[in-house]
C-alpha cells in the first residue's frame, strides 16, 4: 500500500468519508486548489465536491478563500487533526453523558413499574453471559452482597487490581475472604498480586492446579468464570490489562448440591496447600 493510499485510510478511521478523505488527500498532494480541479484529481462528483469541501472546512481541516473562483487549501494538519480529534471527544463525552443520565433515569422508571408479585419462585437457577464488562461489574456485586465468607479459586490474581476497592470493602465488614492460587516464580506478577491480596486482608494459598475459576458466596451461590485464550497466550500470566487475549463467560448458580461440592473442592485445596 502507498503512502497515499494508506494516509487516505487513516483519515476515513478518524471519521472523514471517502469523498472527504479523497479532497483531503488531494489538498495534500497539490496544495491550494478550486473545487473543480479538486474534484477532478480525486475523482469526486462534481455535484459533490462543494458540500464536501464545506464539510470540511466545518470540521476545521480546510480553508476557503472570499475572492472568485473560489480556492481551499488544508489547515496545517498537526494543528487542524487535533483539533478535530479533541472536538471528536468533547461530543462523544457530552453524548456519553446524556446516555448516562437516561440510562439512571430508565432504571428507576423501570423499579417503579417493575412488578413486585413474585409469580413463581425457581428454583436453582443458573444464568451466564459472555461479555466481560458485564461479568465484571456482576462480580464486583455479587461479592459486595457477602455477608460472611468469600471464597475463591483463582489463577494469578489478574483481576485482584482492578477489584481492590470492592474486596477491602468486603474484608472491612467482616467478611472472611480465602483464595487458592497457582505455583508463581519469585519477582512475577503474580507474587505482586498475591502481596496486594495480602495486604487487603485476604488469605491465599498457592500451588493450586485445578481449572476452577470462580468465587463461593456464603455457601450459597457461586460464580465460575471460563477464561479462554483467544491467541493462544499464557492464561495465568497474572498481569492487569491483558483481558483483550481471551473470551470470557460468567455462569452463577445457587444449586444448593452443586455449591456444597464447589465448597468441598475449594475446602480439599485448602487443607492440602501452604500458606503464603
Amino acid at each position: 500500500m502507498s503512502a497515499l493510499n494508506e494516509a487516505e485510510e487513516l483519515v476515513k478511521e478518524l471519521g472523514l468519508t471517502e469523498y472527504q478523505a479523497k479532497a483531503f488527500i488531494a489538498l495534500v498532494k497539490f496544495g491550494t486548489l478550486p473545487a473543480e480541479r479538486i474534484g477532478r484529481l480525486g475523482k469526486i462528483p462534481l455535484p459533490r465536491i462543494y458540500d464536501t469541501l464545506e464539510d470540511l472546512q466545518k470540521k476545521g481541516l480546510v480553508m476557503i478563500s472570499r475572492g472568485r473562483p473560489k480556492m481551499y487549501k488544508l489547515v496545517d494538519p498537526k494543528i487542524s487533526l487535533k483539533n478535530f480529534i479533541k472536538e471528536k471527544e468533547m461530543d462523544f463525552a457530552g453524548k456519553l453523558k446524556e446516555k448516562s443520565k437516561a440510562a439512571d433515569k430508565l432504571a428507576k422508571i423501570l423499579e417503579i413499574i417493575g412488578t413486585k408479585e413474585i409469580v413463581r419462585e425457581e428454583k436453582w437457577n443458573i444464568w451466564h453471559i459472555e461479555r466481560k464488562v458485564v461479568s465484571d461489574s456482576l462480580l464486583k456485586n455479587i461479592k459486595s452482597e457477602a455477608k460472611k465468607e468469600v471464597i475463591i479459586f483463582s489463577g494469578d490474581l489478574s483481576w485482584l487490581k482492578e477489584s481492590r476497592t470492592i474486596m477491602k470493602s468486603v474484608v472491612k465488614k467482616g467478611v472472611k475472604v480465602r483464595v487458592v492460587v497457582r505455583s508463581y516464580k519469585t519477582g512475577s506478577q503474580t507474587e505482586k498480586n498475591v502481596e496486594l491480596a495480602k495486604s487487603l486482608g485476604i488469605e491465599v494459598k498457592t500451588g493450586y492446579t485445578g481449572d476452577m475459576r470462580g468465587d463461593i458466596i456464603d455457601g450459597r451461590l457461586a460464580a465460575i468464570i471460563y477464561k479462554k485464550s483467544i491467541s493462544g497466550s499464557d492464561p495465568d500470566t497474572g498481569r492487569p490489562g491483558d483481558d483483550i487475549n481471551f473470551s470470557y463467560e460468567l455462569m452463577t448458580l445457587d444449586n444448593s448440591i452443586i455449591v456444597s461440592v464447589l465448597k468441598e473442592n475449594f475446602n480439599f485445596w485448602w487443607g492440602k496447600l501452604k500458606n503464603v
